[in-house]
């Protein structure tokens, strides 16, 4: 179980780390003279790192909240084996 610890924390620091070093390759465009929200020009990898980071985050919430199991109910299985 620690292992596993390690390893999200490994990737969620690895995520946050290249979340920031993408964020500064981000070019604005000139502002128009509408009201509209200036457009962020974003590179490929960009999108896909978030994309991957966001359905992992979800992943893992989903597992978290439906799958898993508390040390109650682990200890509950062992005892009727």
């Amino acid at each position: 179980m620690n292992k596993i610890k390690v390893v999200f924390s490994a990737l969620i620091s690895l995520s946050l780390i290249l979340g920031n070093i993408s964020v500064s390759y981000a070019k604005i465009k000139p502002r128009e003279t509408n009201s509209q929200f200036s457009h962020l020009e974003q590179p490929l990898t960009l999108k896909i790192l978030v994309t991957l980071g966001g359905a992992g985050l979800i992943g893992i919430e989903i597992w978290w909240f439906l799958f898993s199991r508390t040390k109650s109910q682990k200890n509950n299985i062992d005892k009727h084996i």
